[in-house]
This record gives C-alpha cells, structure tokens and sequence, in this order.
C-alpha cells in the first residue's frame, strides 16, 4: 500500500481528494496540518474536528510560523511565528522519516513549507495545488521543490511551461452541494415558501471571517427583515463570532429569528440538496 502526506492550510480541496483516495484500497492517507485554526487562539481547527477520529485518515499536528514580509502591529506576535519556523522543520523531518510516504501532495500555505522542503531533502516526490489565481509567498517558495504544480485557473499556467504545470481546476467537496438537514433548515424551507423570501448565504470558508461578520451583524436587523440568512461564523474564540451572532439572534424579534441560521461549521449529516433550499 502507497503512503500519502497531505498537507496545507487550504483544507476544503485537500479534503476533495482526500474523500476520493480513502474510496480506493492502495493509499495509505496522512494529513499533516494544524490543530489550531489560529496562532493564538485555541480554538480547534476544522481539519482537525473532522479527521481526528477518522480511522481511514492519520491526523498529524505541526505547529510551524508564518513568513512574513513584514512585521504585523503585533511585534511579539510577529517574533513568535517566526521562532516556530524553526520547529516547524523539524516536526516536518520527524513525521517524514517516521512515516515514510511516496509522496506529498501540498495544498499551499505557511503549513505546507516545512513538509514540502524536508520532503524534498529527503527525496520524497512533491505535487502542490494553487487555488487561486497568484501565488503567495508559501506557494511561489514551494513550487520550486514540487515535481508537478496543479493550477487552477489556465491563465495561471506560464506561457513556456515545460509539462511540470497542470491545469487541473480546483477540487470541490460533494458536500459542497450537500447542508445538513435538521429543524433549523426544515424551518427555513418553509419560511421561504410561505413568505417568499430570497435566501443569502454568508461564509468566509473554514474558518470563517471576523471582517464578513462584522459587516453582517452591524446590518443583521434589517437583512433578516428582507431575507433568510445562513451565516458559517467559524470558531475564532479571539473575537467570540459564534457566540455574537447567539446573542443577536437572541435579541431579535421571534418571527425573525426564525429567519437567521447561525452555525460555525456545517458537516454533512443526514444531506440532502442545497437546492432544495431554493425552491419555491
């Protein structure tokens, strides 16, 4: 059986190809990332959540920093991540040379730099995926040590590319077109047929956003007045997201809070069709 290392901060198409590799008997699937969504913040991160009691997928914790190009307002801060470098690498060695994969497949990010280069250092074939249409700075580093870079946009792909680019889109989780069917979303269906109003879906990905919060909270009253929102705050315990939107649902009048679904995460349970929310 062939051992595979998956790794970096962009978990929801590793978690694509994760899903499809786990169907097959030949792959052996590690993920080696972070089990903290921020620097700082205890709160768990979404890869670890979801994988920590898979029994087809080793989850693997690295705490590593960030290269930064400059200092953030947090100097201390600043100085802390970089100090993790350091033991990022080392953490990377220690996974590698005790697990042995064949390959690696990164899916970019400060997280994905230490086990990529000490992959390289060890002769470990790499495969990295770019999501967007520019590279960070991770990414334009890591690239130089992969065998293949993975594209997803083809004006991503460079004009002379000798075959080590691959235009490959970006993987998309069958979850994607799945929501968790509970009461909350049950209750929602009706609404939207009785009273016909359009539904707005917020999210800022796994870990959700503090700026897309903020601006739906200062204008949550009036949005629930004229439409249903399902809102993914993430678990950032820093600025306490989850439990904001709680409290403002909370002081809502009763028919609207009926109108506002409020969730850090959504995870297939029971799925049925995103569609189904749409459907007059």
């Amino acid at each position: 059986m062939k051992k595979i290392f998956v790794t970096g901060g962009h978990y929801t198409p590793a978690a694509a190809v994760i899903s499809e590799l786990v169907k097959r008997d030949d792959w052996e699937v590690f993920y080696i990332g972070k089990k903290h969504s921020f620097e700082g913040d205890e709160a768990l991160s979404y890869e670890y959540i979801e994988l920590k009691d898979n029994s087809r997928v080793r989850f693997l914790n690295i705490t590593t920093g960030r290269l930064q190009p400059k200092f953030s307002q947090n100097i201390s801060q600043s100085i802390l991540s970089l100090i993790k470098i350091p033991v990022g690498f080392c953490q990377a060695f220690f996974w590698l040379i005790k697990n042995n994969p064949d390959i690696i497949l990164s899916f970019g990010g400060y997280i994905a730099l230490p086990v990529v280069v000490a992959g390289w250092t060890l002769g470990i074939p790499v495969v990295t995926h770019e999501q967007t249409k520019v590279f960070g700075l991770a990414n334009k580093i890591i690239q130089i040590f992969s065998s293949r870079i993975c594209v997803s946009f083809r004006s991503t792909l460079p004009v002379d590319n000798t075959g080590k680019w691959v235009l490959t889109g970006n993987p998309i989780r069958e979850e994607t077109y799945l929501i968790k069917d509970t009461a909350a979303t049950r209750n929602l269906r009706s609404l939207k047929k009785s009273l016909k109003l359009p539904l707005i879906y917020v999210t800022g990905g796994k870990q959700g956003s503090h700026a897309i919060n903020e601006e739906i909270l200062k204008n949550l009253k009036e949005l629930v007045k004229n439409y249903l929102v399902i809102i993914q705050t993430g678990d950032n315990q820093q600025f306490s997201d989850f439990q904001r939107f709680v409290d403002a649902k909370n002081a809502l009048d009763k028919d609207l809070q009926k109108r506002l679904l409020v969730a850090k995460f959504f995870q297939k349970t029971r799925p049925i069709s995103c569609s189904a929310l749409l459907e007059d």
